[in-house]
């Protein structure tokens, strides 16, 4: 039967060409060879999926493979600009979308076949192997259009959002779990390229003073992680808050922990903080959200939230 419609569509098709006059005919034969070079071209561009990316990111750290080892190879150039997250689920995601983002270096190389060549030799297994072949050849198959030649992203067309993570040290676990999914949606983001902060970053030997203060006059926004360690911590008091307070920056509060502590003489009284709303009314700390899904509602609405937010501030 489908054959049948087939021979039928066909005749209908030749039928209809032969009734045109010659001009009319050659203008449908260019038009033809427009669709298939575009459909060609759309081909070419695909690069590989999502669903590719995040099969290689798990299968990656499942195997454990080291992010140095990975990129090597690869330019020095490309690799320092790539934005740094605090977690390797976060890196190795934001390294993978900007690798897929390129065509090609200005040194003429791919950095995510290299780092796909990389990531097969250093497989321990032959299914993890088998994962990074299989995208190789999808790769090799569906090139990323070319962008100047250049170590080009489309955060080039994003708008480059620095924010300043301030929370107390009691907190820190609990922010890592937390910032370790927001980056995933920052990740996501088709209008910010966000480059998140904190203190974990600073290096053995580096002065902390100069790079925290350094760290909250470059941020364009801060979240600030509320807790009642956060209001009895010093130099949160003394030297980032004034700072970030100044007028300048995007402040965006979040209730980390319940707290009693009166905040109007911190300054922060002005401000609305971000809590997550339950089904009976009552608003939730991150640290109450008991179960997975909770915390995964509280960070995709905070990741909402967040981006409305400086949408309407900055974008």
């Amino acid at each position: 039967m489908q054959k049948q419609l087939q021979r039928n569509m066909n005749r209908s098709i030749i039928l209809s060409v032969e009734l045109l006059s010659v001009t009319d005919a050659v203008c449908v034969h260019h038009l033809c060879l427009v669709v298939i070079l575009m459909l060609k071209e759309n081909e070419m561009g695909q690069g590989l999926t999502q669903e590719d990316i995040h099969k290689i990111q798990r299968t990656a750290l499942e195997a454990g493979l080291d992010r140095n080892a990975l990129l090597s190879g690869i330019s020095r150039g490309f690799v320092g600009s790539l934005p740094t997250q605090s977690t390797p689920n976060a890196q190795l995601l934001t390294d993978l979308n900007h690798m897929n983002d390129v065509d090609e270096l200005t040194d003429g190389t791919n950095p995510l076949q290299i780092w796909l060549q990389n990531a097969k030799h250093l497989s321990s297994s032959r299914k993890e192997s088998q994962v990074f072949e299989e995208s190789l050849r999808g790769l090799t198959n569906h090139p990323t259009p070319q962008r100047n030649n250049a170590m080009h992203t489309e955060t080039d067309t994003k708008i480059d959002l620095p924010i300043f993570i301030s929370y107390a040290r009691k907190d820190k676990t609990l922010v890592e779990n937390l910032m370790g999914e927001l980056e995933v949606h920052f990740e996501g983001s088709k209008t910010f390229d966000f480059g998140a902060w904190r203190d974990s970053v600073i290096l053995v030997g580096e002065g902390w003073d100069k790079e925290i203060k350094d760290a909250i006059n470059a941020s364009k926004a801060g979240i600030l992680f509320l807790s009642p360690a956060f209001f009895t911590r010093k130099y949160i008091k003394e030297e980032e808050l004034p700072r970030l307070l100044d007028g300048q920056k995007v402040i965006l509060p979040v209730l980390l922990k319940p707290y009693t502590i009166h905040t109007e003489t911190l300054g922060l009284h002005q401000f609305q903080y971000f809590s997550m709303e339950t089904d009976n009314g009552k608003r939730k700390a991150f640290s109450e959200c008991s179960s997975s899904q909770h915390k995964e509602k509280f960070v995709r609405e905070l990741y909402d939230q967040i981006e409305r937010r400086l949408q309407k501030e900055v974008g």
